[in-house]
């Protein structure tokens, strides 16, 4: 039983999924409001180059994930892996904003 609870608490600490409910993860929603926050920031020119990023993006997400439950399936699920993706890619968009408004903080 010791070896499944640390098991448990490494994939937390190792894949970034949360064992703790209150740990606050942003939505795929979230992630959306915040994508369209950034391509509207971006030039017309860039917009395509933004949407092929967002694709690959999704793509590596999701082949990530299936790649970590079917090779480590007591260390995550494709849920808590997608969540946990979602919640860095947010991290990123925001920083992304920042360097594009000069804003410091965090953008909302």
């Amino acid at each position: 039983m010791i070896n499944i609870v640390s098991l448990l608490v490494l994939s937390s600490l190792f894949w970034g999924a949360s064992t703790d409910d209150g740990v606050a993860y942003t939505s795929s929603m979230e992630l959306q409001k915040l994508e369209e926050t950034l391509l509207l920031s971006l030039p017309v020119s860039r917009h395509n180059q933004f949407h092929e990023a967002k694709s690959a993006w999704r793509t590596y997400r999701d082949i990530e994930c299936h790649y970590r439950e079917l090779n480590f399936p007591m260390l995550t699920t494709v849920e808590e892996c997608s969540r946990s993706m979602v919640h860095k890619r947010a991290i990123e968009v925001r920083h992304h904003l920042r360097w594009l408004h000069g804003l410091p903080g965090n953008v909302q």
